[in-house]
């Protein structure tokens, strides 16, 4: 019963990008005129020398399918949407004592067995109003941390989990359950509730909520800076899932006990902002490149990450020559829960607040064919290492 109660208050929240949400035709269509796709093979390597020199090669096979169900006659304003993905090979994540995983795209949905491919989303989205909308199902979160200069699920701009969607342990890279979002002139509105644990590779529903339930708040007003667009704005975030008082960890990896004590729920906000610093063809364009940033803070006991600030800048039209590259600068700096750090010390593994810095540029070859030199320096949160430079290449077909 307690699960049947939370899963219909998704009911009452849900989103995606409201404007796709109400197809315009209202005539009976094939079921092949109903489907849009996108779909694309990439290749990844990446290479750091002061990781036993290692070097590796990915392969990242994505499909989105959209079923338009109102131009099917089925469901007005409504699209059920599809995501596959598969990895192949392997990549550099968690070597070196690095925090973030430096290859987002390949981080996810894994990298051995039958970990490698999913189905990370299948989600009906629901056109409310014209600028509001629900979306309800399992839902791949990556597809929606789109801002201007970042996102792309590390196949399109930065490469580094944390610079494509910084991550703060309340909204996990796949989420069962719903969100809402309304979006006007002067501002978007999103609010989400959903399964407190993550979703990669899950499909049971006997066990939805079992842990807990998260709920998302996220707000964003719309400002205009010298002519050009840009939001202000924050996220709040709360679960109902207990988890682990971090305070007996340092107690537990001395004498080998376990952590029976538990800490009731957990919290985070944060700042979000972006501005857009180029826009050659005017304000209600996407063309050109923005600032951007997240600056977030948790609880810090039972949350295992404490405190973040990421920021950067990037888009595309850095040259008039070749408006359709993309480009960007990155940075981020992340800390661990305090009790975190005073385990690992309790067994001489001195830690730091880990930080790095992204750079990377993406060709346009042709239409469709894109190539990505990246670089990323980083300084590990574990000091096995002083700093570590990576370099990439990425490759992308669409098909």
């Amino acid at each position: 019963m307690k699960k049947l109660v939370l899963f219909c208050g998704l009911l009452l929240s849900s989103s995606v990008i409201a404007e796709e949400a109400r197809p315009p035709s209202n005539s009976k269509s094939s079921f092949a005129d109903s489907i849009t796709y996108d779909s694309s093979l990439t290749y990844l390597y990446q290479h750091a020398s002061e990781i036993n020199d290692s070097s590796e090669h990915g392969l990242k096979f994505d499909l989105k399918l959209d079923i338009n169900l109102h131009k099917l006659g089925v469901l007005n304003h409504a699209k059920l949407t599809l995501h596959g993905e598969a990895n192949g090979g392997h990549s550099i994540n968690g070597r070196g004592g690095i925090l973030m995983p430096v290859n987002m795209a390949m981080a996810y949905p894994g990298e051995s067995g039958s970990d490698r491919s999913d189905l990370s989303s299948i989600y009906l989205t629901q056109g409310l109003s014209k600028n509001s909308a629900i979306m309800l199902g399992k839902i791949n979160m990556f597809e929606h941390a789109i801002r201007r200069g970042s996102g792309g699920a590390g196949l399109d701009y930065y490469m580094n989990t944390a610079l494509v969607a910084a991550p703060t342990g309340f909204v996990p890279p796949t989420i069962f359950g719903g969100l809402y979002v309304k979006k006007t002139q002067d501002y978007s509105l999103t609010l989400g509730l959903y399964d407190s644990d993550d979703w990669v590779n899950r499909f049971d529903l006997r066990d939805a909520f079992e842990n807990g339930a998260n709920i998302l708040v996220g707000w964003n007003k719309h400002v205009s800076f010298g002519g050009k667009r840009g939001t202000q704005g924050f996220k709040v975030a709360y679960s109902t899932k207990d988890s682990v008082d971090l305070d007996e960890l340092s107690l537990a990896v001395l004498d080998g006990s376990p952590i029976a004590a538990k800490k009731e729920n957990r919290q985070f906000i944060a700042y979000t902002f972006g501005q857009f610093l180029h826009q050659p063809q005017g304000e209600k364009s996407d063309e050109g490149f923005a600032v951007f940033g997240q600056i977030g803070v948790s609880d810090g006991n039972p949350s295992t990450l404490d405190r973040h600030i990421v920021i950067g800048v990037g888009g595309n039209n850095l040259t008039e020559s070749r408006p359709q590259d993309r480009w960007g600068i990155g940075y981020y700096r992340y800390s661990v829960s305090d009790p975190i750090v005073d385990a690992l010390a309790s067994l001489s593994i001195p830690t730091r607040n880990e930080s790095a810095w992204e750079v990377f540029y993406n060709f346009q070859i042709a239409e469709n064919i894109n190539l990505t030199a990246d670089f990323q320096y980083v300084k590990p949160v574990l000091k096995i290492h002083d700093e570590i430079h990576i370099y990439g290449l990425r490759f992308k077909v669409g098909l």
